[in-house]
């Protein structure tokens, strides 16, 4: 084995990236971010501060293209523009940005864009990332491989046995029927989400966090009577969206306010199966029974007369 440097340099990948909301976008999105972090400067040079670069829309589109066979395929000026701006403002439900959440900057110039990495310093500084005394590297790689051999050992037993079952660390907490409850939030939300990994994994986070499964439908239910039908924020009605990490403690803090406001009485279970309702709609069903009452006693007595 020789000595020899790697040309390039390197960039540094938090092993948290797996579990963020780019990583639930489509691949594009994250190809688009691991080109900005390599061409972003490590050190001052020139006019470009550590963490810039100067680029442009056609640039990232040639950068990022991809092969099929001998025929090249380049996403269209649109995709990109949708990523950067993705970057710009991931917390996308909201009009109001919240700066301490943009990935990046950009700036306008001449025949080009001035973009900055935010907190560039912090990401790729050794010194920041947190290591146990056994080598976190090798304590992470102990706990995915299991997985992942137990995955390749059971690949060919029908994977609907397994479609709603947890790891071990999931059995300590609350238990959910994924499938139901995806199938719940798309009755609630008019959506057409499929019971996958991707959205168990993200509902599936939030459980492990220590949130219960009637705050999960609280929110849903919440945010469905939000957004359900407003145009501009339907499109953000997704699981995705809902069941954020960066999205749903805040989105909860709404739901629990808006309950106390409204005199909501919460009647949803577990899977969400039932709607809470006002005082003011007990009421009303309270007198619409007792009218029913009232002229079933009206009818009898009639009957009775003849």
């Amino acid at each position: 084995m020789t000595d020899k440097k790697i040309d390039g340099g390197y960039i540094m990948l938090a092993r948290r990236l797996i579990e963020s909301e780019i990583f639930q976008k489509p691949p594009l999105y994250l190809k688009v971010w691991i080109y900005l972090l390599a061409r972003a400067q490590h050190d001052d040079y020139k006019r470009l501060k550590r963490g810039q670069l100067s680029t442009s829309i056609p640039e990232i589109q040639e950068a990022v293209s991809w092969k099929v066979g001998f025929r090249t395929e380049t996403p269209s000026k649109n995709q990109i523009f949708r990523i950067i701006n993705w970057l710009r403002n991931p917390d996308e439900a909201h009009d109001d940005r919240n700066n301490d959440r943009n990935m990046i900057e950009t700036t306008k110039a001449t025949h080009s864009m001035l973009i900055t990495i935010s907190n560039y310093g912090v990401y790729q500084d050794s010194k920041n990332y947190e290591r146990n005394a056994n080598d976190s590297m090798t304590e992470t790689t102990k706990v995915l491989r299991p997985k992942r051999e137990a995955n390749n050992i059971n690949k060919n037993v029908n994977k609907d046995n397994n479609k709603d079952s947890l790891s071990p660390k999931d059995d300590q907490k609350e238990k959910v029927d994924y499938g139901k409850f995806i199938e719940w939030f798309n009755q609630k939300s008019g959506k057409r989400f499929k019971n996958v990994e991707s959205n168990r994994k993200i509902i599936r986070a939030r459980i492990n966090e220590g949130y219960s499964k009637s705050e999960l439908a609280k929110v849903v239910e919440f945010k469905s009577k939000q957004w359900k039908d407003d145009p501009k924020m339907n499109p953000y009605l997704r699981i995705t969206t809902i069941f954020a990490p960066s999205h749903f403690g805040n989105y909860l803090n709404e739901a629990n306010g808006y309950s106390k406001s409204s005199n909501i009485l919460t009647t949803a279970t577990s899977d969400g199966q039932r709607v809470g309702k006002t005082l003011e709609e007990i009421a009303n069903k309270e007198a619409e029974h007792l009218k029913e009452i009232e002229r079933r006693a009206k009818e009898a007595k009639t009957n009775n007369e003849h």
